[in-house]
């Protein structure tokens, strides 16, 4: 093990933050196409890969055993359940038609029969989606028909990797879909009421992002050696394989977050994408320490005994919940949303003016209401609204992020105290080991590209990053932690609440 403390986590953020190559939306995405078949002890070849596709036991066979689960006979009944457990995945379709069965017998033992395989059930879904993928990485013109038979599967994912596939095959480009702003922005209104900061990150449709590549990379940053690297890269593809077994593929789309107008009392997310919903319940709940209860429709879980909640949408919308154990979360005024599709936050007057005065259209932007509580450094504390949005600009994200004050002349000393700080903290980073390197160069790289100007009553902060959009949460972090370090905190006192001043159209 390298003296790092890697892990998929520390991979993916290196791969987010731009320090080690591109982002992918997907968790097969950290998979490895040679490294999981060898693995698995598969050939990649368009034959082996034909028959993972295949991989199905006769119909006739499978459906009497189903035939026999409405049996009158018990003994019956009980053997074609045992051997329907023994086909294993390859009996899971036949089982999934059998568990909407209007048979109470059929339907109730098939519904039992899948929760015993549900893992296998995710592992079969995996290694169907690799195979796919590995075809169009083979670009032989051999699996063309293969996969035409697969565009039109009702399957999560597969007439997508089938279409990209496809597309390799052909030497055409393929784009994955993207969720549009008008659907993002239904998110943002489901939040609840009481919510003084939101911030929306949009994640661009992603690509492979290989652990050895990744890892080789690193070596040469941090001096390690490249064999050691390489162990490394193999136990993290076996890590992310051994997730995806266990869970399937899921898909991050965009983040919505909404915190508290007082940070102390927690925060919402919800994150957009696609996941099996009873799949991750029964991850969550496989962790110990985890309850599970209904409202409404919505399956709402407490994991960690009330470190978080947890409600399980409808496979596409997944909202977690978080603040202190001891204060209710507002899980009741979120399912209804969920169910309405309206939330409480239409109801804020402040807060809709300044997501009104931002672009919602680009790919991050953000709105807080700066109330006393958020006032976590001194210059903060002369604002009282503040608006984010980034546009793309070729390799990189473009950053602004307009203050609103009320005196020109705090908010001139203000900008300037931050610019200071900015270069202070990267300078400060670059000669501190607190963080790893493949982190370290890309948070002094934002903090060094970071101006600050004022105008007036506004303070216009400019600044740059490359990576994937959600590594800007990461950045933020960072920089939270490094300001601490530097300035102390000096809440304002309160004081009248500044009139929003629209600063987009």
């Amino acid at each position: 093990m390298c003296n790092m403390a890697y892990s998929y986590i520390g991979i993916l953020m290196m791969a987010l933050l731009g320090g080690a190559g591109p982002a992918g939306n997907q968790l097969l995405d950290y998979i490895p196409t040679r490294a999981y078949w060898q693995l698995a002890g598969v050939p990649m070849t368009v034959e082996a890969m034909r028959r993972e596709l295949a991989a199905r036991l006769p119909v006739q066979e499978v459906t009497h055993q189903i035939q026999d689960l409405a049996s009158d006979s018990f003994e019956v009944r009980e053997r074609a359940a045992e051997e329907l457990r023994k086909m294993g995945a390859a009996a899971l379709p036949q089982l999934e038609e059998a568990a909407k069965s209007k048979d109470p017998e059929v339907m109730v033992r098939a519904q039992s029969i899948l929760r015993d395989l549900a893992e296998e059930r995710q592992e079969m879904t995996v290694r169907r989606l690799m195979a796919i993928r590995t075809l169009g990485e083979l670009k032989d013109p051999r699996a063309a028909q293969v996969l035409q038979g697969l565009l039109h599967s009702k399957q999560p994912f597969e007439a997508r990797y089938a279409a990209a596939a496809l597309a390799a095959i052909g030497g055409q480009p393929y784009q994955r879909p993207a969720l549009d702003a008008r659907d993002r922005r239904k998110d943002v209104w489901l939040l609840p009421q009481n919510v003084g900061l939101v911030l929306q990150i949009s994640l661009p449709a992603g690509g492979t992002v290989d652990p050895h590549q990744v890892m080789a990379r690193v070596a040469g940053i941090v001096g390690t050696a490249p064999q050691a690297m390489e162990e490394e890269a193999n136990e993290i593809a076996q890590d992310i394989i051994d997730l995806a077994h266990r869970t399937g593929n899921f898909e991050l789309d965009c983040l919505t977050l909404g915190v508290n107008a007082d940070p102390q009392k927690g925060a919402v997310a919800i994150l957009r994408g696609q996941y099996d919903p009873k799949t991750l319940v029964g991850v969550l709940q496989g962790l110990g320490r985890t309850t599970i209860r209904k409202v409404g429709s919505w399956a709402v879980l407490e994991v960690g005994g009330g470190d978080l909640t947890v409600i399980c949408a409808d496979g596409k919308r997944l909202v977690v919940l978080t603040g202190p154990r001891n204060m209710p979360r507002p899980v009741g005024e979120l399912t209804s949303a969920l169910t309405s599709r309206h939330g409480g936050l239409q109801q804020n007057a402040r807060m809709v003016a300044l997501i009104r005065a931002v672009d919602t259209n680009c790919p991050v932007w953000g709105v807080v209401d700066i109330n006393p509580r958020y006032v976590f450094d001194r210059n903060v504390g002369v604002f009282a609204s503040a608006v984010l949005s980034a546009t793309a600009a070729g390799d990189h994200l473009d950053y602004t992020l307009k203050a609103q004050g009320q005196d020109a002349q705090a908010v001139a000393q203000a900008a300037q105290a931050v610019q200071t700080n900015m270069q202070n903290a990267a300078r400060y980073v670059q000669g501190q080991a607190f963080l790893p390197a493949p982190v370290r160069e890309p948070v002094a790289a934002v903090l060094g590209s970071l101006r600050v100007t004022a105008e007036g009553t506004t303070a216009t902060a400019t600044w740059q990053m490359k990576g994937s959009p959600l590594g800007m949460a990461g950045i933020w972090l960072s920089e939270g932690m490094i300001l601490r370090r530097i300035v102390g905190p000096a809440p304002r006192p309160a004081g009248p609440p500044v009139p929003v001043v629209p600063l987009h159209k």
